[in-house]
């Protein structure tokens, strides 16, 4: 289900994002709506058989449901993997067009990953970037360190 729901924002997302400053499309609202009622509907599909606790009610469940989950699931694999991703593709904005639709968080994201781009407020940066310390905002402890300063904070 991640992998239809990861494609399906790279391949159609891009279509209906408007440029910076407009309010968005009716169809971006509704392609908004829709992937959230897909996201509940899919989930509740799958959650099926952690409540039935058995196989054959989980399956008898499906079987009644007639399999939409996996229809849709595997319909969208198979939708994008068969060269769907690639024709929606053809229709994305390229260049300055597709740089003025990226949402404000991905903008201000380093291209070569975290720590690529000089210190500029815009992105996390974790120890040994440039010699900064946990004062300096924008400052993301590595898992490690957070994880044992809560260690210590509990003992």
């Amino acid at each position: 289900m991640s992998s239809v729901s990861r494609l399906s924002r790279a391949n159609i997302r891009p279509l209906l994002l408007p440029p910076p400053g407009t309010p968005p499309s009716k169809l971006k609202r509704a392609y908004d709506i829709a992937g959230t009622i897909t996201t509940v509907i899919c989930m509740d599909y799958i959650a099926t058989p952690f409540m039935l606790l058995s196989i054959r009610n989980s399956l008898a469940a499906w079987r009644a449901l007639d399999w939409y989950g996996l229809w849709i699931i595997f319909g969208g694999l198979a939708f994008f993997y068969a060269g769907g991703g690639k024709a929606l593709k053809g229709f994305h904005p390229t260049g300055p067009e597709m740089e003025k639709r990226q949402s404000p968080l991905r903008a201000q994201m380093p291209v070569g990953g975290f720590g690529a781009t000089p210190l500029n407020g815009t992105a996390p940066v974790t120890p040994g970037d440039a010699g900064i310390d946990p004062v300096t905002p924008g400052f993301v402890a590595p898992l490690n360190a957070a994880a044992k300063e809560v260690e210590k904070r509990l003992q």
